[in-house]
């Protein structure tokens, strides 16, 4: 398991209303023409996009209990909320950390800053975001951790370098996280081939960010745009 590095916690960006609402409104813009660079620092998250990356062929060997619900591990207040309602709305249940406390026993702290214990074998998978602002361990540390303990992760980060590190330590998808948003505010990620097929969930996205900008989308952006504004000017 690769080693945690020491991370200073960047301090969080205010932003006046009219700036909030202008970056929920240039989000995609920004995403897709600039990837590889950081669009959009809002509410303490910064957003970067970058490359969507092939699945590997680390698969975690499945434990025979029945899993439940869906692992979110995401440092953005508004992004994981937005996160979290989409899955909902799905009829799936959500444990959300923001941040990461420890690995063994993997112990995570929720947004209203509940310290918790989890056995990560019980959820059906993870969504992680790859920095995790204010936590030692970061995303490739994670789905290192989740995958020794049989649990599958999609990486969500916006950083191709950060994207690609958390495929190298096990995750089995890894995709752009506005692309994953849309998707899943608009029912069309099935939830179930993430484990079933990562191969060909990791094509359907890498089609979906090659298209995102395109005019095909815009109603799909914009349901997904919706949900953000909604959580960031709360």
């Amino acid at each position: 398991m690769p080693q945690p590095r020491d991370i200073d916690s960047p301090e969080k960006l205010e932003k006046s209303d009219s700036s909030i609402s202008s970056a929920a409104s240039n989000l995609w813009q920004e995403a897709y023409e600039n990837p590889g660079k950081t669009a959009l620092v809002v509410g303490g998250a910064a957003a970067a996009i970058g490359i969507a990356y092939a699945a590997r062929g680390q698969i975690g060997k499945l434990l025979p209990n029945h899993r439940e619900g869906i692992l979110l591990v995401e440092d953005s207040p508004f992004m994981g909320k937005a996160f979290r309602q989409a899955l909902q709305e799905q009829g799936e249940s959500v444990t959300w950390f923001t941040k990461i406390k420890g690995l063994q026993p993997f112990t995570g702290i929720t947004n209203e800053g509940k310290e918790v214990v989890v056995q990560p074998h019980k959820f059906k998978f993870a969504f992680v975001d790859g920095e995790l602002v204010g936590s030692r361990p970061q995303g490739e540390h994670v789905v290192d951790a989740l995958k020794s303990d049989h649990l599958k992760s999609f990486g969500i980060s916006t950083i191709p370098s950060v994207n690609d590190s958390m495929v190298q330590h096990g995750a089995i998808v890894a995709a752009q996280k506005p692309a994953v948003l849309t998707a899943l505010v608009n029912h069309t990620l099935d939830l179930g081939k993430i484990t079933r097929a990562p191969g060909q969930v990791q094509l359907d996205m890498n089609g979906l960010s090659a298209k995102m900008l395109s005019s095909e989308m815009a109603p799909a952006r914009k349901k997904a745009e919706a949900m953000l504004m909604k959580f960031m000017t709360e």
